[in-house]
């Protein structure tokens, strides 16, 4: 994975090369999320599974127009399908076209809009962007509503809409984005993730097998964070069987004095632990589905986290699985 920084945004993003931009990457499972610095609305922008018509593949994009389209891109174009008329139609275009203004419904009465010839920098609490495309936007019949400009960022997609309403303008500043590889982080938040440096382990291959846990914290955007631990003990691990059951807990095993300590954390905190793969009372584990806890131990367990490890037999056993990062089962940041 490659963390990418300019400026005060962070992207995390495995390296990826597109070959045209994309201003609203198609992708299943993209989505952005805008806020209103003012009011503190919200709205969000998601991408559903492709369909097929007429021999093209079409996304239902939910949040982007004022209801549902089906959308596919082509070069810097954007077609929608009109399932009623059973036609395919020109939705939008990020082509700057020297005095002309098209037609569009996006803001859900009719208004026209012209992508800007030149890129403008854009730039929000925690973002900055050298470059985004500048789309105006003119109202023909809207009353007191409608879009008034957005900025484009290329392989990111739609990172600022201005808009009036009937309680006035607004403007929705992108907060965070999934878009295929690339992760957006436009707001102070934290992530918490339990990485193992194996995910298949050979049962009873002679010396006591041990597996090493890793827990990353890592902070974007926040200064500092102030971690309180209840005791001198800063983490936990356990295991638990394919019913459920704690086999191995690592502190059964530790003594720490009951003193609350606290850390201050900036960027990213880490902590790696070997354990045994053994039950309590002392055997190996059996061959099985075993999933390994860890948690930070501060009063709320705030960041938790767990992934999944197999025990095969030794006639089962192959070679070595690559490690593999698993979701966190919670995450957030405490002010």
């Amino acid at each position: 994975m490659t963390t990418l920084r300019t400026g005060l945004f962070v992207i995390l993003a495995a390296a990826t090369a597109a070959a045209a931009p994309e201003y609203l990457p198609l992708q299943a499972g993209n989505e952005w999320t805008y806020r209103d610095a003012a009011s503190g609305a919200v709205f969000q922008i998601r991408v559903g599974l492709p369909v097929m018509h007429q021999g093209n593949a079409y996304h239902k994009v939910t949040g982007y127009a004022a209801s549902a389209v089906f959308l596919r891109a082509e070069g810097a174009n954007l077609y929608g399908f009109d399932e009623e008329a059973d036609r395919e139609f020109l939705f939008s275009s990020f082509e700057p076209v020297e005095g002309a203004w098209l037609d569009t419904t996006i803001g859900g009465c009719p208004q026209g809009y012209q992508p800007q010839a030149r890129n403008v920098p854009y730039g929000a609490a925690h973002a900055w962007f050298p470059q985004a495309l500048d789309v105006r936007y003119r109202s023909y019949s809207c009353a007191d509503t409608g879009i008034e400009r957005e900025l484009y960022v290329a392989n990111v997609g739609l990172v600022r809409r201005s808009v009036s309403t009937i309680a006035g303008p607004a403007t929705y500043d992108l907060i965070h984005a999934r878009a295929g590889a690339l992760t957006y982080m436009g707001e102070p938040a934290a992530s918490f993730h339990v990485v193992l440096d194996r995910t298949v382990v050979e049962a009873g291959a002679g010396a006591e097998q041990r597996l090493r846990v890793t827990l990353r914290l890592s902070l974007y955007h926040a200064v500092a964070q102030k971690l309180e631990f209840a005791s001198a003990q800063r983490y936990d691990i356990q295991v638990r069987n394919a019913n459920g059951e704690i086999v191995y807990r690592w502190s059964d095993d530790a003594v720490y004095a009951q003193a609350i300590e606290e850390r201050i954390v900036a960027g990213e905190a880490v902590f790696a632990q070997e354990i045994p793969l053994r039950l309590r009372g002392g055997e190996p584990l059996p061959p099985g589905m075993y999933t390994v806890e860890a948690w930070l131990n501060t009063p709320a367990r705030e960041f938790a986290g767990a992934a999944g490890i197999e025990v095969r037999a030794a006639s089962q056993a192959g070679a070595g699985q690559p490690a593999a990062k698993v979701a966190p089962l919670r995450w957030r940041l405490r002010n």
